[in-house]
């Protein structure tokens, strides 16, 4: 009897090793998806100002630029955005800013973001998930009073440089 005990032990070892790198390996992919993608909208992180020329300056914060499009038609996928912001550091696509009302919507764009890069790391209680690929930072930020709900995907080797430009300067 022992005999056939080990065996199927053994078996649901493997098994289990072999679900778990599928698991990372599908994961892995999705945050590949991420990365490759180096943006949002089709936008390129990195981009120059110049080569977005509809774009309207609206605030400066610390180093970085703010810019909205005024032509923007704020939805994706059946997601209404309330506001979409561009942010530029030394004149190069930074990181894309995108608000959305409501839960029904924010929720909406959940499952999107959850459809395309995984279900993402959550953080605390609140909803707030965030997903790290080696050039690409995603946050999903849901307010729980409003339902209000902010999303940035950042990149990460941009945001590298302006830490270091900062640290240099205060140092």
């Amino acid at each position: 009897m022992l005999s056939l005990i080990r065996p199927l032990f053994f078996h649901k070892i493997i098994l289990s090793a072999f679900l778990l790198a599928v698991y990372c390996h599908s994961k892995a992919q999705l945050i590949d998806m991420l990365d490759s993608d180096n943006g949002f909208f089709g936008l390129t992180f990195g981009k120059d100002i110049r080569d977005f020329p509809t774009l309207k300056h609206s605030r400066k914060a610390l180093w970085k630029h703010e810019y909205i499009n005024p032509n923007d038609s704020l939805s994706f996928l059946q997601v209404k955005f309330y506001s979409v912001h561009y942010i530029f550091y030394k004149n190069q696509l930074h990181s894309i800013r995108i608000k959305i009302e409501g839960d029904e919507m924010s929720q909406r764009f959940l499952a999107i973001l959850k459809d395309y890069y995984g279900e993402g790391e959550q953080a605390g209680r609140a909803p707030r998930y965030y997903w790290k690929g080696k050039l690409v930072y995603l946050v999903y930020d849901q307010n729980l009073l409003t339902q209000n709900t902010e999303v940035r995907f950042e990149s990460v080797l941009i945001q590298r440089e302006l830490e270091k430009d900062y640290n240099a300067a205060y140092e």
